[in-house]
């Protein structure tokens, strides 16, 4: 499973809008994904960032599947 794919399936289970910090938590309280770093929550925050619709940079995915509600705050495509 990837970082994006445990993202998915914390915030489908979730059904509302989730910020970061929040599945960030979700993933590790459930044992979803091994992060081997000091800092899940920026690996979450990049990730999932990358993954959004409208996000303009070199490194986002050509394929997004999150949008951004709010100052914090991101929904399933």
């Amino acid at each position: 499973m990837t970082i994006i794919e445990a993202v998915i399936h914390v915030m489908k289970a979730a059904s509302k809008p989730m910020t970061p910090a929040a599945v960030a938590s979700e993933i590790q309280r459930i044992n979803l994904y091994p992060f081997k770093t000091k800092d899940p929550l920026g690996v979450v925050r990049a990730q999932m960032r990358r993954h959004t619709q409208g996000y303009d940079r070199p490194v986002a995915s050509p394929t997004p599947c999150l949008k951004k509600v709010g100052k914090d705050s991101y929904v399933i495509l």
